[in-house]
């Protein structure tokens, strides 16, 4: 990903990433097999929509 397309996201301490302009959230489809990594419509509690990470960076 971009560093200008990073700028654009929102981080939430165990919970969804979401792209500030297109309102979408990050997704992963199947976790145990490898899925795709993508920006899909945000549903409130899916757990493939939360995230969690070990150190924090502040984005700008």
């Amino acid at each position: 990903m971009a560093e200008d397309e990073m700028r654009r996201l929102i981080c939430f301490e165990g919970g969804p990433i979401q792209h500030k302009e297109r309102g979408l959230c990050l997704d992963v489809e199947d976790i145990n097999s490898g899925g795709d990594v993508t920006f899909t419509r945000c549903e409130e509690g899916k757990g493939s929509q939360q995230w969690t990470f070990d150190n924090y960076y502040q984005l700008h």
